[in-house]
């Protein structure tokens, strides 16, 4: 198997370019470890992060940036 080398930079890039689905998908394949540092999701955002899932999947809405998806889910109100 060939070896690539990315920079942080383009590892980023792509990790912004995928969709939320794709975006869970990948963070599952991670290792536990790597969150174990990680400021953990309300209930409320994990519900708010799962509904953002279900609108980009249904074509309701793209995030374009990660930072998008923070922000929707750090600042959805409470339903």
């Amino acid at each position: 198997m060939a070896t690539t080398n990315y920079t942080v930079e383009q590892l980023a890039q792509a990790f912004q370019e995928l969709s939320i689905s794709e975006r869970t998908k990948l963070a599952a394949l991670l290792p536990e470890k790597w969150f174990e540092d990680s400021n953990e999701l309300t209930e409320i955002q994990k519900q708010a992060l799962d509904f953002a899932s279900e609108k980009e999947n249904d074509g309701r809405a793209v995030f374009h940036t990660w930072e998008e998806v923070e922000n929707y889910v750090k600042h959805r109100p409470n339903e």
